[in-house]
């Protein structure tokens, strides 16, 4: 169904080929999400806080654990690795510093996608180049 997105509960699927994890035409609503956000920085730190302030269910990831633990307070849990942080989010939103980060982290060996996640929408606020922003339609589906 290129270009559509559906209802998984009619066995649909996303132009990418799989079926959508959440409904995407359904509110993201804090009793009905799991998010994931990699790169807790700055930045990534308040989104975090204030999504648990209004009490989403938060896992999060950054490449200095530190960052990631000092989130916990907040009632964050935090994921040991990428893969762990994909497989448990319906919506994974990351807040990152380049290109080159943003690259690793989505399509690395041990990135996102290379753990088959459950995630099929992707919030990326991180300051790349519009070139970055499209990486997903050179993805084969499937």
């Amino acid at each position: 169904m290129q270009g559509e997105a559906a209802s998984s509960q009619t066995g649909e699927r996303h132009r990418c080929g799989h079926s959508p994890a959440v409904n995407i035409m359904q509110p993201f609503s804090s009793d009905r999400v799991r998010l994931g956000f990699v790169g807790v920085g700055e930045m990534g730190s308040r989104l975090v806080r204030r999504l648990r302030v209004h009490a989403y269910d938060v896992a999060v990831y950054d490449r200095d654990l530190n960052r990631a633990a000092a989130l916990s307070a907040y009632g964050a849990s935090v994921a040991g690795s990428l893969a762990e942080l994909a497989k448990n989010a319906d919506v994974i939103m990351s807040c990152l510093t380049d290109d080159d980060v943003v690259r690793n982290v989505c399509l690395g060996h041990d990135g996102i996608l290379a753990s088959k996640p459950t995630a099929w929408v992707v919030l990326e606020m991180s300051t790349i180049s519009p070139k970055t922003t499209t990486i997903a339609r050179s993805l084969p589906s499937g």
